[in-house]
């Protein structure tokens, strides 16, 4: 059985983020993982050109990959590192986590943060990406059409906010949609608190997405 962390941020990219690549890679290393997904915030302000004036698409691209690059090279083999995102759209406050995401997918759609729920789900649709509802009934959250999502994460571990991972639970049961299950780490000691257990190794985003509309056992 193989332990992956669907949901960990870097402070290389995310400005919430306490721990680095490499001491990212090193905790869950020491935790016993197989492997971990790199879900850094895209959100407005974020490596976003329309809020840094001279920030061009390229450069806010490259920006954005420095946490996954650095993680990736940090783990050396040791731990299976992928490229995820924590997405959120202009005028929303909601997250959403993106399984299945590539560097030709950022750099070929640089405006997916003026886009809404629906059609980005239509796009992720397009490119056989995976499309869930992040830690959706926290404060301030909105709840999101299910027609719009693949699935929840149904059990967030992050100790710093109420979550409220039963209802989480409940409305991805009641609305028949996959489910995640990750740490939101963002400071040493909120590693390991979360992820997916499957049969097989995990190597890239394609048997990511693979295990996840295939519902794996989730660390709850």
């Amino acid at each position: 059985m193989f332990l992956y962390d669907t949901h960990v941020h870097t402070s290389e990219v995310s400005p919430c983020s306490e721990v680095s690549a490499e001491r990212l890679v090193q905790l869950y290393i020491a935790a016993g993982y197989d492997g971990i997904v790199i879900t850094d915030h895209y959100a407005p302000g974020i490596c976003d050109p329309e809020d840094e004036a001279g920030l061009t698409h390229k450069m806010a691209v490259e920006r954005y990959l420095l946490g996954y690059e650095n993680a990736k090279k940090a783990a050396a083999g040791r731990l299976t590192v992928l490229l995820g995102m924590e997405l959120r759209f202009h005028g929303m406050n909601n997250d959403f986590l993106v399984f299945g995401m590539t560097e030709e997918f950022l750099w070929k759609y640089p405006d997916i943060r003026r886009m809404n729920p629906r059609s980005f789900h239509s796009l992720s649709k397009r490119e056989d990406l995976l499309f869930f509802s992040a830690h959706p009934f926290r404060n301030a959250m909105t709840v999101i059409s299910s027609d719009c999502i693949d699935g929840v994460e149904i059990m967030n571990g992050h100790p710093r906010h109420d979550s409220r991972n039963y209802l989480a639970k409940a409305f991805a049961e009641k609305s028949n949609l996959l489910k995640s299950s990750g740490s939101d780490c963002h400071a040493v000691g909120e590693e390991a608190r979360g992820g997916i257990i499957v049969k097989e190794r995990i190597q890239n985003n394609e048997d990511l997405v693979k295990c996840l509309r295939h519902q794996p056992l989730l660390v709850t």
